[in-house]
């Protein structure tokens, strides 16, 4: 998992992109860099480290430029070095890229490539910079050029993309990774994470799967990998720069244990129609399967676990990543519940494109309006519970168990279900309330050498 971002405005774009990459450090932290234009001239600055490290080390913020593109990096191709650190240039150095995602075919491209071109690095990603270049020496057009290349790249991708000989321009495509475009004034930007521009707008557009974009600093086009032009609307994000920010507590995950009060009874607040379309379709006589990734699928376990109290039909849960034999199991007479923490997880919606034409009833459990699981859904539940920056799930987990009981309170027929809950959020609050006594046990309990219970 990595993040990437670009801007382009009025704003000289490396702060900006500096700020970009702190907020999406969870997502990556063995390297990261910036790369701007300025007059034609195109600067890279990266290296390996957190993002803290390397901007005091090579002032990642000074790059002078209005457009630029930015990535820190969670290293699957190569070890952690400079050179496999991006952005990647192409050989010229006219093209920037940055990656997230696998390039499964990049060994192929990197045989086909290498006779014209030097690739320095040991990455996946690099050989995409290489092929851009081939491509636009011959098109000319950065649009035609990206169509191509997106068609020659097997694997999960999202790109952007700067030309130092188009620098009122930046591009991003998306195929299986996401990508959202952050829709500003006089500004624009591209990300795999709307934490990342959040300071400047909540106003998105969600890419789909196999699109391209071209964005100025007042203008978005899109076009399908065919060439087909898109029209999508814009989507407003009910976040807040607050909802990123660690405030008072010395780390995100510190923070986000604290919402839990909150977050808990936020997760009530579903739309009564979605809400009794989710619960009827459950009791449809389907077959029912659930699958999540990480904690998510521990949350998919203990509904799996209630869900069979509750209604007469199979009910099945696994994990995304292992999916092949359940969705054999699949057809019109099934149902799907993919939970999500981000509803942009790759597994899970690997899963959906596989069961895409089996008429599958999908009923999704998200934490992001407009995201690519809210968009194929036929009903969906969100957890209404912000941005979760730390790395272990804490406020999406509860959130997550909270959905659920209100669905088994449903089915159950308990009428004061949701008070049950709002009861709980307050014994939570009150835990936390007396976070320092637990501290001094802990600290005593952490210096013993054995502990019997």
């Amino acid at each position: 998992m990595c993040g990437i971002t670009g801007y382009i405005g009025e704003k000289n774009a490396a702060p900006v992109l500096l700020q970009a990459l702190k907020r999406m450090e969870y997502r990556g932290y063995d390297s990261a860099g910036i790369s701007t234009i300025h007059k034609d001239n195109v600067t890279i600055k990266k290296d390996i480290g957190r993002i803290d490290a390397i901007n005091e080390k090579i002032e990642l913020g000074k790059a002078k430029g209005k457009i630029g593109v930015a990535h820190t990096r969670w290293a699957t191709h190569g070890g952690v070095t400079k050179e496999n650190a991006h952005p990647h240039l192409s050989c010229k150095q006219k093209i920037v890229v940055v990656h997230n995602g696998i390039i499964e075919n990049y060994r192929q491209l990197f045989k086909e490539l290498s006779d014209n071109h030097e690739i320095k690095s040991e990455t996946d990603s690099e050989v995409i910079s290489h092929l851009i270049e081939e491509e636009y020496n011959k098109e000319k057009d950065p649009l035609k050029t990206l169509q191509n290349v997106s068609k020659k790249l097997n694997g999960s991708f999202a790109l952007v993309v700067i030309f130092s000989d188009k620098k009122d321009e930046i591009y991003g495509v998306r195929k299986y990774a996401p990508l959202i475009v952050g829709i500003g004034e006089q500004e624009n930007f591209i990300s795999s994470d709307i934490v990342s521009f959040i300071d400047y707008t909540d106003n998105v557009i969600f890419l789909e799967d196999k699109e391209i974009v071209r964005v100025t600093s007042n203008s978005i086009e899109i076009i399908n990998f065919d060439g087909d032009k898109i029209s999508r609307d814009k989507t407003h994000v009910a976040w807040e720069a607050a909802d990123v920010s660690k405030e008072e507590f010395s780390h995100h995950t510190i923070k986000e244990i604290h919402e839990q009060s909150s977050t808990v009874q936020n997760a009530l607040n579903q739309d009564d129609e979605e809400f009794e379309g989710f619960v009827k379709e459950l009791t449809s006589g389907k077959n029912v399967f659930i699958t999540g990734s990480g904690s998510s699928f521990h949350i998919a376990l203990i509904f799996r676990k209630m869900l069979t109290k509750f209604i007469d039909s199979p009910v099945q849960a696994f994990l995304s990543s292992e999916s092949e034999e359940y969705i054999e199991s699949m057809n019109d007479n099934a149902i799907l519940i993919p939970i999500s923490q981000s509803g942009e997880t790759a597994d899970l919606l690997e899963v959906i494109r596989n069961v895409k034409d089996k008429r599958v009833t999908v009923l999704s459990i998200y934490n992001t309006v407009g995201s690519s699981l809210s968009r194929v859904s036929d009903f969906s539940l969100n957890l209404n519970c912000g941005p979760e920056i730390g790395v272990a799930a804490t406020k999406s987990f509860t959130s997550q168990l909270a959905i659920v009981y209100k669905i088994i309170f449903k089915l159950g027929n308990v009428k004061n279900g949701n008070e049950q809950i709002i009861e709980l959020s307050n014994k939570i609050k009150d835990i936390l309330s007396k976070e320092k006594p637990y501290k001094k046990s802990l600290n005593y309990l952490m210096n013993q050498m054995t502990c019997i219970s």
